[in-house]
């Protein structure tokens, strides 16, 4: 790194790049949407590398989940992992949805 010299950074293109404008938002509204956002995207994720959705899928699911599954404020580990598991389950269907109308 220090051979580099200097690096210069760019503000990410959040249209082209929409699930990185989804995790700030999901930042941001805190609460349980971490917690989903990362739910959706690892079962989206997956989904594409066994090609049963296409690469600009991912960020629909993702968001799809966000909005089923709004924000609410964290009052105990056992509400993140039961809303971890509804998450997976909620992608999973609007992947296997997906997949039949293809």
């Amino acid at each position: 790194l220090a051979q580099v010299g200097s690096l210069d950074f760019e503000s990410p293109d959040l249209e082209t790049f929409r699930c990185l404008a989804l995790a700030r938002e999901a930042g941001v509204a805190g609460g349980t949407a971490p917690c989903v956002l990362n739910a959706a995207d690892e079962v989206a994720v997956s989904a594409f590398l066994e090609s049963s959705v296409a690469f600009s899928a991912i960020a629909e699911l993702v968001e799809r989940a966000l909005d089923e599954l709004p924000p609410e404020p964290v009052t105990h580990f056992d509400q993140l992992f039961e809303l971890d598991r509804r998450a997976r389950e909620l992608t999973r269907g609007l992947v296997e949805r997906q997949g039949a109308l293809r």
